[in-house]
């Protein structure tokens, strides 16, 4: 057989053209996706959170916060989370908003984060829901669009929305006093 043969449509050794089959096609991969949880520190004001960084989200009462004396503001105190004692921390006054009123509110929403070996309460009024973003969309933190007491806990910001997402190791490395 010679190779003029196989391009002879009267050859019993000719080619044959095959349709490919459309079920087959695979669609290209979707984009990288990152996903956060959104958290609310009032009724106007949100931030997101890293999904990879949450061990747990948990509603609790104030009451389940013991109180440690002579700490700062924004260290509410300790509560235990499945055993484990953590320290409760009221991100919004550690971000420089007001500070919970624990004595007007029945509920609250702890969120747990870990970073490494380490882990903590992040202690908030509200959380949302776990949002998708392409990670395209996500950019690094402008320093004059920030304000300045959050600048240093900022990770980035999503550009389709302009909210901030916070780094949870300086969260969690952070003075608390802040």
């Amino acid at each position: 057989m010679s190779l003029l043969d196989l391009f002879d449509p009267n050859s019993s050794s000719s080619l044959t053209f095959v349709e490919p089959d459309p079920r087959r096609i695979e669609a290209p991969p979707p984009p990288p996706q990152i996903k956060l949880l959104r958290v609310r520190l009032g009724s106007t004001r949100s931030l997101l959170l890293p999904l990879t960084q949450i061990k747990g989200v948990q509603p609790l009462s104030p009451l389940e916060i013991l109180p440690i004396p002579e700490m700062p503001l924004s260290v509410l105190g300790t509560w235990n989370w499945r055993g484990e004692f953590l320290w409760a921390l009221d991100l919004g006054s550690l971000l420089g908003y007001p500070a919970l009123d624990l004595g007007q509110m029945e509920q609250l929403m702890g969120v747990i984060v870990h970073h490494q070996e380490r882990a903590m309460g992040l202690i908030v009024p509200e959380v949302d829901e776990i949002e998708s973003y392409e990670l395209s969309d996500f950019l690094p933190p402008l320093a004059n669009w920030i304000p300045p007491h959050v600048q240093r806990y900022a990770q980035g910001y999503i550009r389709s929305s302009g909210d901030l997402v916070l780094q949870v190791a300086m969260l969690i490395s952070a003075p608390h006093g802040s």
